[in-house]
């Protein structure tokens, strides 16, 4: 399995993030590891009820909201890569299909065509017929 390795990275770190009598930099550190992980859905929930809870147990101290701000960052930051990936895919599959849509109307005496970039995006021009 080729996530058999961050699998152990992830049960190494999610312990640490989770155990209240832990030290807060350590916690903050041990999810800023997790947020670099590309997580999903579950393990994102998981790690803002984790901020939102250190956050919440020291209002007072400045330097926490730097660490986590950072850390929410990067999981919104992976969630856009899903999401332009998933963009990507649902494109390719409608152009193999033999349903690409183009991004608007033609003007007259031209009509839309498309190519695939190497980092497999659509990309869309215009020509003359």
């Amino acid at each position: 399995m080729p996530f058999t390795k961050r699998n152990k990275r992830i049960n190494k770190l999610k312990p640490i993030a989770a155990n209240e009598t832990e030290a807060v930099d350590i916690r903050l550190d041990a999810l800023l590891k997790l947020s670099r992980e590309n997580p999903g859905e579950p393990l994102r929930i998981f790690i803002r009820k984790q901020v939102k809870q250190i956050r919440k147990a020291n209002p007072d101290d400045s330097s926490l909201v730097v660490d986590s701000q950072q850390i929410l960052e990067n999981l919104t930051l992976a969630r856009l890569r899903k999401e332009r990936k998933l963009e990507v895919k649902r494109q390719i599959a409608a152009i193999e299909a033999g349903q690409p849509k183009p991004p608007g109307p033609a003007y007259e005496g031209f009509r839309w065509f498309y190519k695939i970039s190497k980092e497999g995006r659509v990309i869309w021009q215009m020509t003359n017929e």
